[in-house]
């Protein structure tokens, strides 16, 4: 058996590593006190029914820090975490498919680091959402990071890769391009 050339592990260590640093480093811009507009945002394919409206309300950009005040132990959870529960929100994040449906997924993990694959052991269920797109909307398969808008919920769901402790009723998912 050939072993991989170690300065190869280490240029793959480096592009993970760079891809995890620029999702944690997200915020909003302080002009961002509402997020984006789903009423303008982007459809998934050409075919796809004009998006509906979000409720009133705003539309919160989550980082994954937060989502880590959640102890999957116990289940104790922050208040500024509590308040994002049944919110719709935006966040960063890379796509891990259940399973390669020609370059459509209707339901997919967001994690936030590109390692988390079914290679290596995944995240906790705490740095896992489920994310499930409308019927006959499915997301685009990105291999970059993504930006996911949704409805949040703090909920205990079963994945091929084990517990996730979130969920969100996507809506729309693009290319991750800075501030959303």
């Amino acid at each position: 058996m050939k072993s991989i050339p170690i300065k190869y592990i280490f240029l793959i260590g480096i592009c993970f590593a760079l891809g995890f640093a620029i999702l944690n480093s997200v915020s909003p811009p302080p002009s961002a006190d509402r997020g984006p507009d789903f009423t303008d945002a982007p459809t998934q394919n050409e075919n796809s029914k004009h998006i509906e409206a979000e409720p009133e309300g705003e539309n919160h950009i989550i980082d994954w820090r937060i989502l880590r005040e959640l102890n999957v132990t116990t289940g104790k959870r922050s208040p500024e975490l509590d308040k994002l529960n049944n919110q719709f929100v935006s966040i960063p994040g890379f796509m891990v498919p259940f399973e390669d449906n020609m370059g459509q997924a209707q339901e997919f993990l967001l994690v936030p680091s590109p390692q988390a694959c079914i290679h290596v052991p995944p995240p906790p269920p705490n740095q896992m959402i489920y994310v499930k797109m409308p019927p006959g909307r499915p997301a685009k398969m990105q291999w970059i990071p993504i930006w996911v808008s949704g409805k949040f919920r703090i909920m205990t769901n079963d994945s091929p890769y084990g517990k996730v402790s979130y969920y969100i009723e996507g809506r729309y998912t693009k290319p991750f391009g800075g501030a959303e």
